[in-house]
């Protein structure tokens, strides 16, 4: 009798013990997804001005660091010119020095004089009020030696704000402003990064909380869709869109030699496998 409830309980456990355990081995279905690149910036200027050369075209590669645009600079040269002939300035700083050591020996010899009574006491104090002032020259002339230093590197640094450059490795997208034009706040060109490319999905929400970062997947571009490439989880939506009960995921995938087009459509196929700790192959 013990044996014979083991059975039936054994057929109706069983079955739901397999049905659970297909369930979560239950592959995510391939996706559609879009291909965008990782970083988009409309590059502008830290200041207003004309500008007098846009140094880049559309479609160009670009390095970071590398001068974009430039602005109309002859106001920051001549304040560079002017701040370097102020700082070059020495004269007041060799006088208070001269001024310095001839009072410590006028001192030192009214010391040795009013040891001897042959001096009275104020005279040995002017002797050191002049020393105390001659210190206070030299000091003062250091001190507008460093604050002209600082105004040549301000002048300086104001001098290199009429240069555009690039934040980082990528590609010139479009060009928004040209020679002749006056920009404040315009952005001059579009820079996009393409390597990386982030990979954009939505996943349905039945499968939410099946993912996480570092999930391998298989993506092949509309552009070579027979070559799939491979890429990695970055972020995980943790708010789902109602309209279409799907969550946003959002995958890494290299793109060294920039084969792959940003902008584009394509396939996502889910691999079983996470490797949080290895580099990704295409």
């Amino acid at each position: 009798m013990r044996s014979l409830i083991s059975f039936f309980i054994c057929i109706g456990v069983l079955p739901s013990l397999v049905m659970a355990e297909s369930e979560q081995r239950e592959p995510l279905p391939a996706l559609d997804c879009v291909i965008s690149p990782s970083k988009s910036i409309d590059l502008s200027s830290s200041s207003p001005g004309v500008l007098t050369e846009v140094l880049v075209k559309r479609g160009e590669r670009v390095a970071k660091g590398q001068n974009i645009a430039r602005l109309d600079d002859r106001v920051e040269l001549a304040s560079v010119k002017l701040a370097k002939a102020r700082a070059a300035i020495s004269s007041d700083l060799d006088g208070g020095l001269i001024n310095l050591n001839y009072d410590r020996l006028s001192y030192e010899r009214m010391n040795e004089v009013y040891l001897t009574h042959a001096a009275s006491s104020q005279d040995k104090e002017q002797a050191e009020r002049a020393v105390k002032l001659s210190t206070a020259s030299v000091k003062q002339a250091k001190e507008q030696s460093q604050i002209r230093a600082l105004e040549l590197k301000r002048a300086k640094a104001l001098l290199d704000q009429r240069v555009i450059t690039s934040p980082i490795d990528g590609v010139v997208q479009r060009n928004l402003k040209y020679q002749g034009e006056y920009i404040d706040e315009d952005p001059v060109v579009r820079l996009v990064a393409l390597d990386p490319l982030y990979i954009e999905a939505m996943v349905p929400i039945q499968y939410f909380g099946k993912l996480s970062l570092g999930y391998l997947a298989d993506v092949y571009p509309e552009v070579d869709a027979q070559h799939a490439r491979t890429a990695r989880v970055i972020a995980i939506d943790p708010v789902g869109d109602v309209g279409s009960s799907a969550f946003g995921v959002q995958l890494e995938m290299d793109n060294p030699e920039l084969k792959v087009p940003a902008g584009i459509k394509c396939d996502l196929k889910f691999t079983d496998a996470s490797l949080n700790a290895e580099p990704m192959n295409n």
